[in-house]
């Protein structure tokens, strides 16, 4: 990392070259510990982008830490509210 303020010193990332989608990703601390792994699985084409539908996240610090994301619809370039952006939006 060129920041101290970046939340992982590391990442390292493998990307899926047919469809050119990440597919793993690790998050490493300064001292070098993995501190957490991404899988991303079940690519599909939305609108002629591919997307992992399938993304698990494991918390290396804790046993039996997982939370999985499942996809079942994307939308991209959806037109939001500038008040969307906003501290007091944002706060509730």
């Amino acid at each position: 990392a060129k920041s101290a303020e970046t939340a992982y010193a590391k990442r390292i990332s493998c990307i899926d070259t047919e469809h050119l989608v990440p597919v793993k990703e690790e998050l490493y601390a300064t001292s070098g510990m993995l501190l957490k792994e991404w899988t991303m699985t079940d690519v599909k084409d939305f609108d002629g982008r591919n997307f992992p539908t399938t993304l698990v996240v494991q918390d290396k610090l804790q046993d039996n830490s997982v939370t999985t994301i499942k996809f079942v619809s994307l939308q991209f370039a959806v037109a939001l509210e500038d008040e969307v952006f906003n501290n007091r939006w944002l706060e509730r």
